[in-house]
């Protein structure tokens, strides 16, 4: 956190999560709060942290859905930042009636449009990064601004190569100065998975 919005930033807690993607849908379980083992559920945490959901899948899918009715425009190309090949930059918006990101404290909830950008691997397709702001925010509600960032690379899973979520970042401005922000790492990927063999015996 910083109170004062001047770069003096103070450490202030710290979660470590399970986080199992199956059948298209996140779910989580709580492993350590502050360095100490919790089984606390998510809806039992401090309900103003800046916790946030969907880095995995559903941040991806609700940008290109063709629900969304997403616009994108070219910008430019990048070079990525490991300098290991290049990226097409693209900007793009969601519009509020189109589809929303739902922003939560305590009992308040509001869903709003979004905008950001979106960096594509020119050689392989694929995201390399994605930026999210939301857009519209009213004076009352109790976050002024904010900013999501979840940034993908390949991880290497049983021999093979997948394109993941390795870093993420959650920002919240509160009031005038007062920005919160949480940086999130993903670790020891894991796949798992079941074979069947059915014989026919005559």
């Amino acid at each position: 956190v910083d109170q004062s919005g001047n770069g003096n930033w103070k450490h202030r807690d710290s979660l470590a999560e399970l986080l199992t993607y199956h059948n298209g849908q996140e779910s989580r379980t709580t492993l350590q709060v502050n360095g100490k083992r919790s089984s606390l559920n998510r809806a039992d945490l401090n309900s103003t942290w800046p916790i946030s959901v969907g880095e995995f899948g559903a941040l991806l899918k609700l940008v290109f859905s063709p629900s969304s009715k997403t616009v994108f425009q070219w910008k430019e190309a990048a070079t990525l930042g490991d300098g290991s090949g290049t990226v097409e930059v693209l900007s793009y918006r969601v519009a509020h009636e189109n589809a929303t990101i739902d922003l939560s404290e305590g009992n308040n909830s509001l869903g709003v449009g979004f905008h950001g950008l979106v960096y594509i691997d020119g050689a392989t397709s694929g995201i390399r990064s994605i930026t999210v702001e939301a857009d519209g925010l009213p004076r009352s509600f109790a976050m002024h601004a904010v900013a999501m960032t979840v940034d993908y690379d390949y991880v290497a899973i049983s021999a093979r190569d997948y394109l993941l979520p390795v870093r993420s970042t959650v920002s919240l401005q509160r009031g005038r100065k007062e920005i919160e922000l949480n940086e999130i790492s993903f670790r020891n990927y894991r796949r798992f998975a079941s074979r069947t063999k059915i014989k026919m015996i005559q």
